[in-house]
């Protein structure tokens, strides 16, 4: 029962992660000008260049996270005992790797987005501006509650 919990929270944890980080993301995109995007064709060159530098970042916090992960974990890789919860802990080390990117990037996003506000960067209007970081604030603190939850199941269910 425990192990299904932690699946679902997991999944849940991952799409709540993607949204706040993706929020980010298009918000930026937004402040420069770039209201609309085809995620099948190309797109305006900085939107290209903005994509392209966001997943080598993305996928370089993701893997070494993954790295780090199973090097913290490969003590259950000579424990046969504990066979059944390799995939659990497989399962845990590609989905809150690739949670931590989401954070680590949704989170500078909303720094620069912060930084270029607060420089005096035109913002397309003040109903676009309205509410911009309480809102981004709410999908962030969803996304800590679940990522503690997510640590505290998967701490009893491998212990």
């Amino acid at each position: 029962m425990k192990q299904l919990l932690f699946l679902i929270l997991l999944i849940l944890t991952f799409l709540i992660a993607a949204k706040s980080h993706g929020r980010q993301y298009r918000l930026e995109r937004e402040l420069e000008g770039h209201w609309t995007v085809s995620f099948t064709s190309e797109n305006h060159p900085w939107v290209e260049r903005f994509w392209f530098r966001h997943r080598v970042l993305y996928w370089s916090i993701a893997s070494w996270t993954a790295i780090a992960l199973i090097a913290l974990r490969i003590r259950f890789l000579f424990n046969r005992s504990r066979k059944s919860q390799w995939i659990l802990i497989g399962l845990f080390t590609i989905g809150s790797s690739m949670i931590v990117a989401f954070v680590c990037t949704g989170l500078l996003s909303w720094a620069r987005l912060a930084l270029k506000l607060s420089l005096s960067h035109p913002a397309p209007s003040s109903q676009w501006l309205e509410n911009l970081h309480l809102i981004s604030l709410g999908w962030w603190l969803l996304t800590l509650a679940l990522v503690l939850l997510l640590l505290k199941i998967f701490r009893s269910s491998t212990e």
